[in-house]
C-alpha cells in the first residue's frame, strides 16, 4: 500500500443519543463505517485514508486536540469530519456529502 496523500478522520461520540430522523447516517455503526471506507476506497484508491474515532471510547484523546482543531468537546451531538486535520463539516453529513468533500479537497490540492 502506498502512502495516502490525503487523512480523512470521523470524530464520533457514541456516549451521546443519536438522532434517527434527522441525522443523516450514524456514523457509529460499524455498517455504515464499512461501508464509507469501501465506497472511498473504490472512488478514491490508496490516496485516501479514512478512519473512525470515537471520542467516548479514547478518554486519553486530548481536549486540546479537539479544540485546537476546532471541534468540540467530548459533548460533541454530532459527528465531525476532518480532512487532513481541519475541520470541514461539524455536523450531520451522510457518504455523498463526505465522497464530495474528499474530491473538492483534492481539486483544491491540484
Amino acid at each position: 500500500m502506498t502512502n495516502p496523500n490525503m487523512q480523512v478522520t470521523i470524530l464520533i461520540n457514541s456516549a451521546n443519543p443519536w438522532c434517527e430522523s434527522d441525522c443523516a447516517i450514524n456514523w457509529s455503526k460499524g455498517e455504515e463505517q464499512t461501508a464509507a471506507i469501501s465506497r472511498a476506497k473504490q472512488r478514491f484508491g490508496d490516496d485516501v485514508l479514512l478512519e473512525f474515532i470515537d471520542v467516548a471510547d479514547n478518554p486519553d484523546l486530548p481536549r486540546v486536540i479537539l479544540l485546537a482543531r476546532g471541534t468540540a468537546t467530548r459533548e460533541m451531538p454530532f459527528s465531525t469530519l476532518m480532512i487532513n486535520g481541519e475541520t470541514r463539516i461539524s455536523g450531520p453529513f451522510d457518504t455523498r456529502m463526505l465522497m464530495d468533500m474528499i474530491e473538492t479537497e483534492q481539486d483544491r490540492e491540484l
